[in-house]
């Protein structure tokens, strides 16, 4: 691997991955990665028309394999605190985390930009020419690059080796189970209720399986809601629980709508 890059991108995701794709046509790009790729993500997995536009525009169409059935969901029912529901007939995506980050990161790799995983940065170093970033992967390592672009989400290492100002954060968690339920399966449910979140509660399909999810400020108090939440589904709309398939956490940042 080289030790010297124009641009080095910490984090893989969907804005380390885009930035990458863009700045790789016109400069030497190195993206870091801290997680083994393809990985996991707790997420609603949508993309509502506009980011599906917008990546169209780059690309050629979402390739199926990053798709889930029911490829197309059918509009967001949000159920407010006092059990009203209120339908958004916008048409969404669903997609799988893992495949749809992993399918642009490959993008990245294609335009000229260079990738690292299961490789996290643990010291930023200013020089006259740039920053000098050690790398800790199965062992440590030091590169040099002009510029330093942080794309490591709201839990990343960079805030903390930049000293910027913390930013207030929740833990997603959501299981994958094979179940029965009365609900539409091409919906996306979400809920807004203090009894079953501290910010929302979700309900929906990817692949045959319902996936239900809840968000706090902590993974104990996520999980906490969770079991409240599926008590919840089994008298609301007869959730039967056949198997629990598999389980997944997140961090994401606190965003007051």
């Amino acid at each position: 691997m080289d030790k010297q890059y124009d641009i080095t991108i910490i984090g893989a995701g969907p804005a380390g991955s885009m930035s990458a794709y863009n700045l790789a046509k016109h400069f030497k790009v190195l993206i870091v990665e801290a997680h083994g790729l393809p990985r996991n993500k707790s997420c609603s997995g949508i993309l509502i028309k506009k980011s599906v536009d917008i990546l169209e525009k780059y690309f050629d169409n979402i390739p199926d394999n990053v798709k889930c059935t029911p490829y197309e969901t059918n509009g967001i029912t949000i159920i407010d605190e006092y059990m009203v529901p209120r339908d958004f007939p916008d048409k969404g995506l669903n997609i799988l985390r893992d495949k749809f980050d992993y399918w642009l990161v490959q993008h990245a790799i294609k335009a000229g930009a260079d990738l690292i995983d299961h490789s996290r940065v643990v010291k930023l170093d200013e020089n006259e020419n740039g920053v000098t970033l050690t790398i800790k992967s199965d062992s440590v390592y030091k590169i040099n690059s002009k510029i330093v672009i942080a794309c490591d989400g709201v839990s990343g290492t960079s805030r903390i080796m930049t000293n910027t100002p913390k930013q207030n954060k929740l833990v997603t968690y959501q299981k994958y189970y094979n179940a029965r339920a009365s609900i539409d399966r091409s919906k996306f449910y979400a809920y807004i209720s203090k009894n079953f979140s501290e910010y929302d509660s979700w309900i929906n399909t990817k692949n045959n399986h319902i996936v239900v999810g809840t968000i706090a400020k902590t993974l104990t108090k996520s999980k906490y809601f969770h079991n409240q939440f599926i008590s919840f589904l089994r008298k609301e709309i007869n959730f039967e629980i056949i198997k629990e398939i598999k389980d997944e956490s997140w961090y994401i940042p606190l965003v007051i709508p």
